[in-house]
């Protein structure tokens, strides 16, 4: 197996973290990866399974990150939303979390972990954007409705994936006008799904 170190600042927000580094073991992606994951999302993908605590079988793991991508893209298709950013929301929004059940840090853990991979030079995002990217990851979990349209994707792609875990989503707690639609028609079918 190989190890790779890549130089951050002192972190302390997940568990393969060290003083002054990030260790992560290569992992191979899972085979049910999309085919349309640009070569830089897919090592990046890599990294963060890698320092995933709960495994990638879990309800908050990768699976639900892929649903999340592809909900935010398809989302992004009406309204004005960054790509970039939603998909770089899918990745680290749980990504730290500890716990499938109550974690209310997680989304301020996976801010964290966003950041110190763009520190370390993993994606590049300019200041403005990754205030975008910090936000959605610290507010996606209860946080209210929002205007701004990558804020408002980015939210609604997580929470149009909530019946894996047997929640109906309320359309009024999504921000998007197709997302509510597709919430009261219970159109998941349109999602992929």
């Amino acid at each position: 197996m190989l190890r790779r170190v890549v130089p951050v600042a002192e972190i302390h927000f997940c568990r393969n973290t060290r003083k002054n580094a990030l260790i992560m073991t290569e992992r191979p992606l899972p085979e049910d990866m999309p085919a349309n994951f640009m070569p830089a999302e897919v090592r990046l993908w890599q990294l963060v399974i890698a320092q995933f605590r709960l495994g990638p079988r879990t309800e908050h793991g990768p699976a639900h990150w892929r649903t999340v991508r592809r909900n935010g893209l398809y989302l992004a298709q009406v309204h004005a939303a960054d790509e970039e950013i939603i998909r770089l929301f899918a990745l680290f929004h749980d990504s730290c979390r500890e716990d499938e059940g109550w974690d209310p840090q997680h989304g301020p853990r996976g801010a964290k972990l966003a950041l110190a991979f763009r520190q370390a030079g993993h994606f590049h995002l300019d200041d403005t954007r990754m205030a975008l990217l910090v936000t959605a990851c610290e507010i996606h979990n209860g946080g209210p409705p929002q205007s701004e349209p990558t804020l408002a994707v980015c939210l609604d792609a997580d929470r149009l994936d909530l019946g894996r875990v047997g929640i109906t989503p309320d359309p009024a707690r999504l921000s998007t006008s197709t997302a509510q639609d597709i919430a009261t028609r219970q159109a998941w079918h349109e999602l992929g799904h």
